[in-house]
């Protein structure tokens, strides 16, 4: 279903895609792939700017959505025994110098990143792998260069 390329963009999809988007086709992956009748499943959070602390941080496992204002450009995984969404999360930001604790600004892997969402998973995190990839298929953000789906 997917094939592997070596940073080059990803093609097709030029359309701004963005937070309510994303929380569709989520729903769309938990109502196809996951029985949730009588059940509940996580959620994206609301937009993270930096400031305080990022929700879901004490989850194992999660998927993140790396916005430029309104625009989703990168949909990322954290899995992981003690930090897993945390972890890898924390490597898109910075301290902002003479700022007080929990105040941070983006790094220079993504300068033009402005919020990032999460969803976190306590039990069952290979969910976030699953939920990764079928995300990248249905919204192809322009900052996903590891998978490409076939034509």
């Amino acid at each position: 279903m997917y094939g592997w390329i070596n940073k080059t963009k990803m093609e097709g999809n030029t359309a701004k895609v963005g937070e309510k988007e994303l929380r569709f086709h989520t729903e769309q992956f938990f109502s196809q792939f996951i029985n949730t009748h009588n059940a509940e499943y996580s959620q994206w959070s609301e937009q993270w700017y930096f400031y305080g602390e990022l929700p879901n941080k004490d989850k194992a496992g999660g998927c993140y959505a790396l916005f430029e204002h309104e625009t989703l450009i990168y949909i990322g995984i954290g899995i992981g025994k003690n930090s897993g969404l945390a972890s890898k999360v924390s490597k898109y930001w910075k301290m902002v110098d003479g700022i007080p604790q929990q105040h941070y600004k983006p790094s220079n892997q993504f300068p033009s990143m402005t919020s990032i969402m999460t969803i976190g998973f306590e039990h069952h995190v290979f969910l976030a792998a699953a939920l990764q990839i079928y995300l990248i298929e249905q919204l192809s953000p322009r900052e996903n260069t590891h998978y490409k789906p076939k034509k």
